[in-house]
């Protein structure tokens, strides 16, 4: 009925790759000039966001299962965040995220501490603490190197509420901390696996691409009426790259350069502030505007929105107020944070316990099936690289020659029981894709088309054998800790 139905339907069924054309009427083009512009335009970005995702999943699907199954022995400490739904309704959460701005705002931060429930992102942590700020609450959701956000601040972290997902690396699980929560994202394969093992409902939340995003959405759940945001400049103001006062530097190619793996490298763009002004920032934190920006869009008058940082990008549907104008009209709050999410914990203790031993029951219980899966495989692989290596000599295929059909047979089966495993489906998403692209259906008994599919085949069960061993391995590890932990 509108661009918002057919922004959410192209959301849905839209893939990387899918070809996309745009056809208007000229008379339509011409009465809906100004509609059909913002179309065209606002495809063009689902389609770069969708690109973005899909990269992200193949990039790390397999890390993202392994630290699940890492995770599982310290998930017995966490509850989930639906165990908490709104018990802070009617309160004020401050929203730390690691932007240029937040170093502006440290002192007054201090000093109206008591007027709002702090939910800070990882990255945020050292400063914070190096500031005499403990936040009510951190979040950690990264799949790799968390660990240089903790280290030095353990003894902190004690003395914090933690909040995780399931494919967070495992080194954050491990933490000491006040209380453990754990985020469940309702793309995420493995919630099914809580819901259906839980007699009390764990909640399920919806995924972003950023952490501040994320913890948009835990304030959300846990009742916030106001959130305001701090550091969330999604933009590099004063040329500054982080609260931390990393200089922006970019390389000939147009691309950051920092001693951050992961954010060296990204394509600098530029974007405007709330004046219209052009400041720098990376490419991915477009997406997290435009992101930001459909959320506020879809859930106008949930809650008041405050950005402090009035130099960063601009976020359509956020209220941008400068930080002593949002507190000066708070009061003091009396929450007793810890407090509340400590009794909730006790009182879900039997219940969680229940649904982590059926959890870790059925994870465990498909260890048998990846094994024979990856002792297949290698017999499989063998297989394939002397059939590969028979063709390769002959010009045609022998008459009556039945092998292909009999080593395809082996194939299917083997991709079924793959599809039907939840881990290995889920670490080999990426492959099981690039397989289905570059697989030929055309004339099957053609030499060369045989040839490709054998070898895009061979590709695929190369992948298999190397991940179902590597989860295998990550099982036994975990396994080994809960045992030791006397979870089960």
């Amino acid at each position: 009925d509108n661009v918002r139905d057919l922004i959410a339907r192209l959301k849905s069924d839209y893939l990387k790759g899918d070809r996309t054309e745009f056809l208007f009427l000229p008379a339509y083009a011409s009465l809906a000039k100004d509609e059909l512009e913002d179309l065209t335009s606002r495809i063009v970005k689902v389609m770069e966001e969708k690109s973005s995702d899909v990269n992200t999943i193949f990039k790390l699907s397999l890390s993202w299962t392994v630290n699940f199954i890492n995770n599982l022995p310290g998930l017995f400490d966490f509850r989930p965040l639906g165990f908490f739904r709104d018990v802070f309704a009617d309160k004020t959460a401050l929203v730390i995220s690691a932007g240029p701005s937040l170093g502006e705002n440290i002192e007054k931060i201090k000093g109206n501490r008591d007027k709002f429930v702090i939910i800070a992102v990882g990255k945020a942590l050292k400063i914070l603490v190096e500031n005499d700020i403990i936040p009510d609450f951190a979040t950690f959701a990264d799949a790799r190197n968390m660990n240089h956000q903790t280290k030095g601040a353990e003894r902190e972290i004690e003395n914090i509420n933690i909040i995780i997902t399931s494919k967070t690396d495992s080194r954050m699980s491990r933490l000491k901390a006040r209380n453990k929560i754990l985020y469940l994202t309702e793309t995420e394969h493995f919630t099914g696996l809580f819901q259906k093992s839980s007699g009390l409902n764990p909640g399920s939340f919806r995924s972003a691409s950023s952490i501040s995003i994320i913890n948009y959405f835990i304030a959300m759940a846990l009742g916030f009426r106001t959130i305001a945001f701090t550091g969330l400049d999604l933009a590099f103001p004063g040329n500054k790259t982080y609260a931390s006062g990393e200089a922006l530097e970019i390389d000939e190619k147009g691309c950051l350069k920092l001693d951050d793996v992961i954010s060296s490298g990204k394509k600098i763009e530029y974007v405007n502030d709330i004046n219209g002004n052009p400041i720098p920032t990376r490419d991915d934190y477009l997406l997290f505007i435009r992101q930001f920006e459909e959320i506020l869009e879809e859930e106008t008058g949930l809650c008041r929105v405050i950005n402090t940082s009035k130099r960063g990008a601009y976020i359509n549907g956020m209220e941008y107020v400068d930080f002593d104008t949002f507190t000066g009209g708070l009061q003091r709050q009396d929450a007793d944070v810890s407090r509340v999410i400590a009794d909730i914990s006790a009182k879900t203790s039997a219940a969680w316990t229940e649904c982590m031993e059926k959890v870790t029951n059925e994870v465990y219980g498909t260890i048998p099936e990846i094994r024979q899966i990856n002792e297949k495989t290698a017999l499989v692989l063998n297989e394939v690289k002397n059939t590969i290596e028979s063709l390769e000599k002959d010009d045609a295929i022998p008459p009556g020659y039945n092998g292909i059909d009999e080593l395809k047979q082996k194939f299917n089966d083997l991709r079924d029981r793959i599809i039907g495993n939840s881990l290995l489906q889920n670490c080999l998403q990426g492959e099981l894709w690039l397989y289905t692209r570059d697989y030929r259906t055309e004339n099957l008994m053609d030499r060369v088309i045989i040839l490709n599919n054998l070898r895009v085949e061979e590709k695929l069960f190369k992948s298999v054998y190397v991940y179902s061993a590597t989860v295998l391995s990550a099982m036994e590890n975990s396994i080994q800790s809960i045992q030791e932990l006397n979870r089960i």
